[in-house]
């Protein structure tokens, strides 16, 4: 890792596995979104039409939201992008239900990105229970467990000190 690599490395926020793995999460989603914006509507009825750009707005809209401000920590930010994002779920989810909307090309890479970016946070998920400080047995303890601990503790050790 060269020295530039190791400097944006630095940049990411703590956990820096967890954080890569939603901005890259929330830049597929952002691909997504710009493939239903750059679709072709040629012959689509104006009302999947909209709901498509709707969708495709939200989805590019709240991931360039979303990515940098994760990267840098800023989660009161992010989660107006998250939100965002929520939104242009929920209109996709409409226009399929309500419209009978149809894959497409656009559609099948907001498709593709919506699964890259559920792998990405997975996979941040699952990085974050490993290195998590407050996974079973390794985070701060309560004062009732910690005083119980230093007890038998402290009575193992005057065992020792007696035998």
């Amino acid at each position: 890792m060269t020295a530039r690599h190791k400097a944006l490395w630095l940049t990411l926020q703590e956990p820096r596995e967890v954080t890569l793995g939603f901005v890259l999460g929330y830049l597929s989603l952002t691909a997504g979104g710009i493939g239903v914006l750059a679709s072709d509507y040629g012959t689509l009825p104006v009302g999947v039409w909209s709901a498509r750009m709707v969708s495709g707005a939200a989805f590019a809209a709240g991931g360039l939201l979303a990515a940098p401000t994760a990267w840098f920590g800023w989660w009161w930010v992010e989660r107006i992008g998250v939100a965002i994002l929520g939104f242009g779920f929920v209109s996709r989810l409409l226009a399929v239900i309500g419209m009978g909307d149809v894959l497409d090309d656009g559609q099948m890479a907001l498709a593709v990105s919506a699964q890259l970016a559920l792998f990405f946070m997975a996979a941040a998920r699952f990085a974050w229970v490993e290195i998590s400080p407050y996974r079973y047995g390794a985070g701060p303890m309560l004062p009732e467990a910690e005083a119980g601990l230093s007890k038998e503790r402290a009575e193992q050790a005057e065992r020792e000190h007696n035998a």
